[in-house]
């Protein structure tokens, strides 16, 4: 027998929906509250290491405004920022707070965890409320309380076997990042210790420069500097070719550097063949067997540093290329540390392979047990703690 369903809008399942403050910001100290804004709230994660500090001793904070597990957080201004969703599963390590281009939803009458992952599915539809010319567009806190309808069965045990599902793959991905994180320290630590520089990147690896036309290039995979994703450990968001234009065709085995601010320090190591923009710098090893070692090179903080030092132009400096090949290093890393780097690097691409599979199946699957299209009593799903937030 499958589950009973309700639906409501959203404002009458909140019992709290409000913005943050205009903090007065601080350094970073024993006293000051952490203070979440739209930089934190990213890829429907909450994000703590882009807070900033606000001095709760010159501006007091109410106790409403302060975060706590299960809170969902929506951004509510800016192009390409409102709208977007996050929830904090865990409660904060410190105080916590957001400021006033965030706002704060808690859950009444519903499981929150449920509520967050429902608005995670309906992301896109909540960027569309944000109303108001360009760079000053804000979300319609009406227009989203009322306009944003929210399906859930009527039983708590049964939001929760669904909000299960989700979670039982996002501790997953957890997982996998903080082992990529890990075998990506290990990388930087091996390549860091090596202080011999008698040698230079261009004794190691040459630069592809040979571009074909979009028509030619026969490949349906191609890396712009914006797909480039921010966060170093080789995950990326490939794109269409281009209609027009020329383009670089890359190898697997490749590394791929952005050559522009905004978007330096994003770098990936290729998997399969494609295309990429002029203003990715394209790395191959002149031995494939050196192309995890030139990878872990190239991803370092030194080589970045080396990078930005030699950059021209004004509003969106590029790196010089040539200065680029110059930059000194060991050749002669030890055979041992080059297979360590080896099943590192190799190591997180198949987790980023892995993220990329999981992150799909939950994508497309919670949106159909939130809506009743799959019976979640037919449906084996994780059985989790009986805690708020299933033992988060």
């Amino acid at each position: 027998m499958g589950c009973k369903w309700e639906m409501q809008p959203l404002g009458e399942l909140l019992s709290y929906i409000g913005k943050g403050i205009a903090p007065r910001y601080v350094e970073d100290d024993v006293l000051a509250t952490m203070v979440l804004g739209q930089k934190c709230v990213r890829h429907q994660r909450v994000n703590y290491g882009e807070a900033r500090f606000h001095n709760e001793q010159s501006k007091p904070v109410k106790s409403e405004k302060v975060v706590r597990s299960g809170d969902i957080l929506i951004n509510a201004t800016g192009v390409g920022s409102a709208g977007r969703v996050a929830q904090v599963i865990a409660t904060p390590k410190r105080r916590c707070i957001t400021d006033s281009h965030v706002i704060t939803l808690r859950a009444r009458g519903i499981d929150s965890l449920y509520l967050g992952y429902y608005l995670k599915t309906k992301q896109a539809i909540i960027e569309q409320l944000a109303e108001g010319s360009t760079g000053q567009t804000e979300m319609n806190r009406s227009r989203l309380q009322n306009e944003i309808i929210v399906s859930f069965p009527s039983a708590l045990e049964d939001q929760r076997r669904i909000a299960g599902f989700g979670l039982a793959i996002d501790r997953k991905l957890e997982v996998n990042q903080r082992t990529n994180d890990y075998l990506a320290e290990l990388c930087e630590l091996i390549v860091s210790r090596s202080e011999a520089t008698d040698g230079a990147l261009s004794d190691i690896c040459t630069q592809v420069t040979d571009k074909v036309s979009c028509t030619e290039a026969q490949i349906d995979s191609y890396v712009s500097t914006e797909s480039l994703l921010a966060d170093k450990n080789g995950r990326q968001l490939a794109a269409s070719v281009p209609q027009t234009g020329k383009v670089v065709v890359y190898k697997a085995g490749d590394t791929l550097v952005s050559n522009i601010r905004p978007y330096f320090k994003k770098i990936w190591f290729a998997e399969n063949d494609g295309t990429c923009s002029g203003d990715v710098v394209v790395f191959r090893a002149n031995n494939p067997s050196l192309a995890p070692y030139l990878y872990a090179i190239l991803r370092s903080d030194k080589f970045f540093d080396y990078v930005m030092s030699g950059a021209k132009g004004t509003k969106m400096p590029r790196g010089d290329k040539k200065q680029m090949m110059s930059y000194g290093i060991n050749p002669y890393c030890p055979e041992r540390d080059l297979e360590i780097i080896a099943f590192a690097v190799y190591g997180i691409g198949a987790s980023n392979q892995e993220n990329q599979y999981l992150s799909s199946l939950r994508d497309s699957l919670l949106p159909k047990l939130m809506s009743g299209e799959i019976d979640t009593s037919k449906v084996e799903l994780p059985t989790l703690p009986n805690n708020h937030l299933y033992g988060s």
